[in-house]
């Protein structure tokens, strides 16, 4: 139960620092440690040669991101600042 509420939090965290950003559109309401959105493919290319996730529908550029018991606020910290970038 822990490990599902920090998960969830870290989505929480996640979810928030992605709505920021202009490119980004959610496709599914947040309602666990899954995210569903759509942004550049271009954006998409360079974020898959730091990290894994998943193409949910990739002929409309959707991606699953999916946190866990272990993922930090550092980890969601440093992705937020990679899509800044």
């Amino acid at each position: 139960k822990k490990n599902a509420a920090h998960a969830n939090a870290m989505a929480r965290k996640l979810y928030e620092g992605l709505q920021t950003l202009p490119d980004v559109q959610f496709t599914q309401k947040m309602e666990s440690n899954q995210l569903f959105l759509t942004m550049p493919r271009p954006v998409i290319d360079r974020l898959m040669k730091s990290y894994f996730f998943y193409f949910w529908n990739e002929a409309e550029n959707e991606i699953r991101f999916v946190t866990s018991f272990d993922t930090t606020e550092e980890d969601v910290d440093e992705f937020i600042g990679l899509l800044k970038r």
